[in-house]
C-alpha cells in the first residue's frame, strides 16, 4: 500500500509539473502573439495615418519596406505590406491625375481658344487620360477581389495566420461593395471624359461651320447649334459621383 501511495503521489506531482510547464508555455505563446500583433497593428496604423495626411510621404515607403515581426507573423506582415504597396501604387496614380496640368488645362477656356478649331491636343490628352484611368480601374478593382487579396499570403501557413491576415486587410462583408464603389466612381470620371471628347470631336468635325466671337459660338445652321447645345447641356448637368470612399 505504501508503494502504491508513493507511486500515485509521484504521478500527481509529475502531472502537476507538466501542467505548470504547459501553463507557462501557453502564457509565453499568448504574450508572444499579442506582442507581435500589437507591433504589426501599430505599424500599419502609422502607415494609415501618413497615407491619409499625404500618400506621397516617403516615410510610408520606409515603413512598407521594413518589418517589425518574426516567424509566421513576419510572413503575414510581408504579405500585408506587399498588398498595400500595390493598392498605394494605383491610389497614387489617381491622385497624380489631379495634378496633371495638361489634364486640368484641357477643360479650361484658355485651352479652348488656343487649341481650336481642331482640338488635336485636347483630344489626345483626353484619350491618354482615359486609357490611364481604365488601366487603374481594372487593376484597382482586381486588387479588391478576395481571391486576389489571399493570393499574397503563403497558402500553406496555419489557418490562424490566414484569418489574422484577412482581419488586417479587409472586411469580408464590405470588400465587394468597395470594389463596386471604386468601379462606379472611375466609371463616372470616364463618362465625363467621354462627354468632353464628344464635345471637342463635334467641334472639330464641324470646324468650318462655326466661329467664335468673344465668349459666344455661332453656327452656320440651327441643327448644328441644337446638337452643340445638347452636348453642352449634358456637360453642365453632370450628376457628381459619391467621393466618400477612401482608396487606401
Amino acid at each position: 500500500m505504501k508503494r502504491t501511495s508513493k507511486l500515485t503521489i509521484g504521478i500527481i506531482l509529475t502531472l502537476s509539473s507538466i501542467f505548470v510547464i504547459a501553463a507557462i508555455f501557453l502564457g509565453s505563446v499568448i504574450f508572444y502573439s499579442v506582442n507581435q500583433e500589437l507591433k504589426i497593428e501599430n505599424n500599419l496604423s502609422e502607415i494609415d495615418y501618413l497615407v491619409n495626411y499625404d500618400m506621397f510621404d516617403s516615410r510610408i515607403d520606409d515603413l512598407l519596406n521594413n518589418y517589425v515581426s518574426s516567424g509566421n507573423y513576419l510572413v503575414v506582415e510581408k504579405a500585408t505590406k506587399e498588398y498595400l504597396k500595390d493598392i498605394l501604387y494605383y491610389a497614387r496614380r489617381i491622385d497624380e491625375l489631379n495634378d496633371n496640368e495638361e489634364f486640368i488645362m484641357v477643360l479650361s477656356m484658355e485651352n479652348f481658344y488656343s487649341d481650336m478649331p481642331e482640338f488635336n491636343d485636347s483630344l489626345r490628352i483626353i484619350a491618354d487620360v482615359s486609357l490611364e484611368i481604365t488601366d487603374i480601374q481594372e487593376n484597382f478593382v482586381n486588387l479588391l477581389q478576395e481571391d486576389v487579396v489571399l493570393s499574397y499570403l503563403d497558402d500553406n501557413i496555419f489557418s490562424y495566420y490566414k484569418d489574422y491576415y484577412k482581419e488586417l486587410i479587409f472586411d469580408a462583408d464590405s470588400i465587394e461593395d468597395d470594389a463596386l464603389t471604386v468601379e462606379s466612381n472611375l466609371d463616372f470620371v470616364l463618362s465625363v471624359l467621354d462627354l468632353y471628347e464628344e464635345f471637342y470631336t463635334f467641334l472639330s468635325d464641324n470646324k468650318d461651320d462655326w466661329i467664335v466671337d468673344g465668349e459666344y459660338i455661332y453656327f452656320s445652321n440651327t441643327d448644328l447649334e441644337e446638337e452643340y447645345l445638347d452636348i453642352l447641356y449634358r456637360i453642365e448637368n453632370i450628376e457628381y459621383y459619391d467621393n466618400s470612399f477612401n482608396f487606401v
